[in-house]
């Protein structure tokens, strides 16, 4: 399956695919994929992409979402309805 994402994914992934570092980290969230797609409970699958063989931190910086948010509008329904009342 590495094998695989990696002649697949080799360009378009964000980070280098030469490492078993990354290998174990590809491995990791396919298992973490298998884990959350075989629960019925959830409304979405997740599948692989080029981004499957990098951290959860990798791919926050990647897009910036620490900086993203500080100032990110607080647009849904938590946040523009009022607060329950008795």
């Amino acid at each position: 399956m590495w094998n695989q994402f990696q002649a697949e994914f080799e360009l378009a992934s964000p980070v280098e695919l030469n490492s078993g570092e990354r290998m174990l980290t590809f491995l990791e969230n396919v298992a973490s994929i298998v884990e959350h797609n075989s629960n019925p409970a959830k409304t979405f699958t997740r599948g692989i992409n080029r981004f499957a063989a990098m951290t959860q931190s990798e791919f926050a910086d990647f897009y910036n979402f620490e900086d993203n948010q500080v100032n990110a509008e607080q647009n849904c329904s938590a946040t523009r309805s009022s607060p329950l009342t008795a």
